[in-house]
């Protein structure tokens, strides 16, 4: 997108809004799997989930991977345009 001259701004929001999307479904489908397998669990098992925990370490995790995803934003902004088309000589 770079090379046909996007600016570093929509290609920061393009990629910071596709890691949100993708961290937060894939938060929300694990949480779903987590969920559904303790409730499917026999009753003699000791296997016990705190919501609070669920929450924090989904918000940690969102958070790590937005964090993570400011290292490719840094090497979109600072790439040539004629290098990222391969025509770098």
């Amino acid at each position: 997108m770079k090379a046909i001259g996007a600016k570093n701004g929509f290609l920061c929001k393009s990629v910071i809004s596709q890691v949100s999307v993708l961290s937060l479904s894939s938060i929300i489908v694990g949480i779903l799997l987590t969920y559904g397998t303790a409730a499917i669990m026999p009753q003699g098992m000791p296997f016990r989930l705190d919501v609070k925990l669920v929450f924090t370490y989904s918000l940690i995790l969102l958070a790590i991977s937005l964090l993570s995803s400011l290292v490719s934003v840094r090497t979109i902004t600072k790439i040539d345009p004629l290098k990222a088309l391969g025509r770098m000589e």
